[in-house]
């Protein structure tokens, strides 16, 4: 079994095996109280419509589907630039935007390849809390933004929540006791996690104004088969063999019929969070 000490490692181990993946969970509408825009339109939101030619990087791109949502919503793109530790999604961001002005790019968030005061905005979807030292990539962003120029990301505040979380930690326990491929320390820093710790990393020591934060909750109705596809979609879950992964799904199919209403879907809640922070 391997185990792993550096977040990254565990990550690339993750994203060999399942790249890809983010977007088939959240390009999905955000709690219906917070507007229809799913997670993604947040961040390319905060890019104004003006014609001034822009330069904005993806940090963390996966496979490349906010800088396709980029390319289609915004039209004063002179740069994009998306970068990401993982080989494995950076060929799969190739492949989703082949013959599409974007440059891709293999780095890590702590050792940005690019040029001082370069980027006018640096977006990040559900990748800040992974970063680890997390003080070095806030650094190179503050680096490579303008003065003035904005970051924005989607961080996961607290997950699934409730008694659908329970019933999962019980079924992967038992199941990862025969199935386990890998296992992590801890992935990221815990402070990304916390309003107040992105309050302090985002300080004036790493080079920003004072951080905003807004909440954005995803929340879903699906079936319970639905539910079980969420939830083995986690890093945790892909320490699981196939058979594993098989298994875990099965028995969370099956008993979280118990929490469907009348109309057979479960209600599940992921709390999740808006950073918005400019440079000084």
């Amino acid at each position: 079994m391997a185990d792993f000490d550096r977040s990254e490692d565990f990550l690339n181990f993750a994203h060999a095996r399942f790249p890809g993946m983010t977007p088939k969970l959240f390009d999905t509408p955000l709690d219906a109280s917070l507007g229809p825009a799913t997670s993604y339109d947040r961040l390319v939101e905060i890019i104004p419509r003006s014609s001034h030619p822009l330069c904005i990087l993806d940090l963390a791109c996966g496979d490349g589907f906010l800088c396709e949502e980029l390319l289609a919503k915004r039209g004063n793109i002179e740069t994009l630039i998306g970068i990401d530790a993982s080989p494995h999604e950076v060929e799969a961001a190739r492949y989703r935007l082949r013959g599409r002005p974007v440059d891709l790019r293999q780095a890590r968030a702590q050792s940005l390849p690019l040029a001082d005061a370069s980027m006018d905005y640096v977006l990040s979807h559900m990748a800040l809390m992974l970063l680890d030292p997390l003080d070095e990539a806030v650094r190179e962003i503050a680096r490579v933004l303008r003065p003035g120029g904005i970051f924005a990301a989607i961080v996961n505040a607290r997950g699934v929540e409730g008694s659908l979380i329970e019933v999962y930690r019980g079924h992967y326990q038992r199941v990862a006791r025969d199935h386990r491929l890998a296992s992590f320390r801890q992935l990221g820093d815990p402070r990304a996690r916390s309003a107040d710790g992105l309050r302090e990393v985002f300080g004036t020591a790493n080079g920003f104004e004072p951080v905003h934060l807004y909440p954005c909750d995803l929340t879903l109705r699906q079936t319970p088969d639905g539910v079980a596809d969420i939830m083995v979609q986690s890093y945790e879950a892909y320490c699981l063999s196939d058979a594993g992964l098989t298994e875990l799904h099965q028995l969370l199919t099956r008993d979280f019929r118990r929490f469907a209403d009348e109309d057979g879907l479960v209600r599940c809640t992921m709390r999740l969070r808006q950073v918005i922070v400019r440079r000084l």
